[in-house]
């Protein structure tokens, strides 16, 4: 797509918005961009909600979830060749034969064509609605029920393929409790607002599944030793967690960085050949936290990377183990650890005090483990190649790659502080090893959930042109 939702004259007299024409709208997320889609957006999902009887602010808390309030330009290149959604509800058009194909569905319910839905901002607003309504009906939920009933339905829409498999469980259950989160914590951003509320978290999970989505405040190692009387309230004594489904297997006990969640892909990695990990590449998902790791669990991908960041809270997931080669980087897979960041590199929003602090906390961990001087991260601001000498750098930084993720946004220099921590006037280095409480966008709540236990840190499926992930 090169341009972005062509707003009907109708619809911008009756906002009152002396909106200028699409060409405005078609911009790569400058915040003047971001901020007249989300201005023009927020009345517009009250009125999707009274039409099709959904809570405003569930339909609120799921575009958060998918799109930060903003609009995937189609225009940036993928990091991971996952199929990009479509506007600001984050819809996919299944046109890749694996995500769902929610915006077809939504044209069928509406009686409209699927270019409507993907490039108009009130129709795409009101698909998202409608699937919901259409959901909520199908199973039972009525439309008066408190905000975690939702639970169920928000699944049911969701894009990811309901295979019963233990991986896609969990990328299932990540998407919903991502959803209520955003609403439990409130958010506002650029005119759009979500207060927070109580929502019973317990009642839209199981117990095992509830404390895997708040993993990211469970050292896996710490709680072993701790004896019953010790641990955390919120968190049950087994260690060892279980998905639901066929495929289940997962374990917060990751062999290579404890506090990850370990949730192996069965394919899309290789043998390193006895290449010495000397660097690690920090890469933006271009997508969700979710849908991320369902789509290196699609075998046709032959995507992947070692490690997937959560933005709201810092969860971070293990989908390759770091002796294994993952393919996010092409020719430089070979040497590398991959560690994939939620979001988009045209939007700083993604970049979480909270994700910042865990993914920091992870790479300080991967230089311990394969001797890499943590001093040698990059902290400048250039966009392009830069010398092997920085061995954490980004996407954008290695040699032979189209892509150009983190992105601008990316800031390297306060990353780069929180891995080699800072130098006192005693000359002592003192080291951040927890998650801060400044959580961000998220300004109502602590950074992460669940336990305030701290971490103790010590051949391709097409042949396209920017695809670089894969090959070497």
């Amino acid at each position: 797509m090169t341009s972005f939702y062509p707003m009907s004259r109708r619809l911008t007299l009756a906002l009152g918005l002396v909106l200028a024409p699409v060409a405005a709208f078609a911009g790569t997320g400058s915040p003047d961009h971001l901020a007249a889609v989300r201005q023009a957006a927020q009345p517009m999902f009250d009125q999707a909600a009274r039409e099709f009887g959904v809570p405003a602010d569930l339909l609120r808390a799921y575009a958060f979830t998918q799109t930060h309030w903003a609009v995937p330009t189609h225009e940036e290149l993928s990091c991971t060749n996952m199929p990009q959604p479509f506007g600001i509800m984050g819809l996919y058009d299944g046109k890749e034969g694996y995500f769902d194909d929610q915006v077809g569905r939504a044209a069928r319910l509406l009686g409209t064509s699927r270019d409507q839905v993907q490039t108009d901002l009130a129709t795409n607003i009101r698909a998202a609605a409608a699937l919901l309504a259409d959901d909520a009906k199908a199973v039972g939920v009525p439309t008066d029920a408190r905000l975690e009933s939702w639970a169920a339905v928000v699944r049911r829409t969701s894009a990811i393929p309901d295979d019963e498999s233990g991986l896609n469980h969990f990328a299932h259950e990540s998407e919903v409790y991502d959803v209520l989160l955003t609403a439990q914590r409130g958010q506002k951003l650029d005119g759009i607002e979500i207060a927070p509320r109580q929502v019973n978290m317990g009642a839209a999970f199981s117990n095992g599944d509830l404390r895997l989505m708040r993993a990211p405040g469970i050292d896996a190692a710490r709680l072993q030793q701790m004896d019953e009387s010790q641990r955390p309230p919120s968190e049950a004594p087994t260690v060892s967690l279980s998905l639901q489904g066929s495929g289940g297997g997962m374990t917060t006990l990751s062999t290579d960085y404890g506090p990850a969640i370990l949730n192996l892909t069965t394919c899309n990695y290789s043998s390193r050949s006895g290449s010495a990990i000397t660097h690690v590449a920090i890469h933006t998902m271009q997508g969700s936290y979710s849908g991320t790791i369902s789509w290196f669990k699609n075998c046709s991908s032959s995507v992947s990377a070692h490690y997937c960041v959560r933005s709201s809270d810092g969860q971070i997931t293990q989908m390759v183990t770091e002796a294994n080669k993952a393919w996010h980087i092409g020719s430089e897979n070979p040497y590398t650890v991959g560690i994939e960041h939620e979001g988009y590199v045209s939007d700083a929003s993604w970049y979480t005090t909270a994700m910042y602090n865990a993914s920091a906390l992870l790479t300080r961990d991967i230089c311990a483990s394969h001797g890499i001087d943590r001093t040698t991260t990059y902290s400048g601001t250039y966009q392009g190649a830069i010398s092997s000498t920085y061995r954490v750098k980004g996407h954008v930084h290695f040699p032979n790659q189209t892509h150009v993720d983190p992105g601008a946004n990316w800031d390297w220099a306060r990353y780069k502080t929180l891995i080699v921590g800072t130098t006192t006037q005693d000359g002592v280095i003192t080291l951040v090893d927890r998650f801060d409480t400044d959580a961000g966008e998220f300004t109502t709540q602590p950074a992460y959930s669940g336990s305030t236990v701290g971490i103790d840190a010590g051949t391709s499926v097409s042949e396209q042109s920017n695809w670089d992930f894969r090959r070497g």
